[in-house]
């Protein structure tokens, strides 16, 4: 199925583009068939891991800081829902993922039909990037916000673990809420709970605790993911974070049943 998904991207890229690529498995098999179908691309990528794998491929790189605008830019996540919000927090290279988004004129997203839901599960923390003088008060803040805060880390690594920018990231475990505020979890039980599932690069094992939510925050609003979003956007010492409310332009999602392209929704 990835593979197809990434034979589905491919169909929209043409020689001469400044294409973004992201990480991921579905992105490693997209730049196999660059290569193998003779695309003509310059490359630009957030991934340390994607920029080896491009060259590998011989496909030319650019680096992200020398770059101001990309005609397309392709991206895998850990979860999406129907508005293309994203979660995007086990590789912990979202706020230079984010900025490759922005610059890109589309930002489409890679998935497998198991990663797309209605709505966010926030099955996964939101990774956030922190500025070292700014640790301890944004650890209060999203608390105070009703998060589980856990810092990352590693087995293979005493300390916390920090992005490839020298930041400290930490997994912040939001929880789905119905209108009163009482936590569910995904699978319906309270209380139960929840582990993010780090990947890439061996960032990061973290096991969240249930919080309670605010009253006021319904997660399974679109009003509440960019509520949230916008805090975590507006708090000082905050470098980004992996919650990509609006960003994604389309999505290729691969099923059983075959490929489809998503086009974004506006909120309503």
């Amino acid at each position: 199925m990835k593979l197809k998904c990434a034979r589905k991207a491919l169909e929209m890229i043409k020689d001469g583009m400044t294409v973004g690529l992201g990480g991921g498995s579905t992105v490693a098999l997209l730049i196999n068939e660059i290569e193998t179908q003779g695309r003509k691309i310059q490359a630009v990528t957030p991934s340390r891991d994607t920029m080896e794998l491009c060259v590998r491929h011989h496909i030319p790189v650019q680096p992200l800081e020398w770059t101001d605008a990309l005609d397309l830019a392709f991206d895998g996540c850990d979860e999406l829902d129907a508005q293309l919000n994203a979660l995007k927090s086990c590789g912990g290279i979202h706020t230079r993922e984010k900025i490759a988004a922005s610059m890109a004129k589309e930002y489409i997203l890679l998935a497998d039909e198991s990663k797309w839901k209605e709505r966010l599960q926030f099955s996964y923390p939101i990774a956030v990037e922190v500025l070292r003088p700014a640790a301890a008060f944004v650890e209060r803040r999203l608390r105070e916000m009703g998060a589980d805060v856990t810092w990352r880390s590693s087995n293979g690594k005493a300390g916390r673990l920090v992005s490839d920018d020298g930041n400290y990231l930490l997994d912040a475990q939001f929880h789905r809420a119905d209108g009163t505020g009482r936590v569910e979890n995904t699978d319906g039980a309270a209380g139960i709970a929840g582990r993010s599932r780090a990947k890439d690069i061996g960032h990061a094992d973290s096991i969240c605790r249930t919080a309670d939510m605010d009253a006021g925050r319904n997660l399974e609003s679109m009003t509440g993911i960019k509520e949230l979003a916008l805090q975590l956007d507006q708090m000082p010492g905050v470098a980004g974070h992996s919650l990509f409310c609006g960003i994604a332009s389309k999505a290729v999602i691969a099923g059983e049943n075959g490929i489809r392209v998503v086009q974004g929704k506006q909120a309503g």
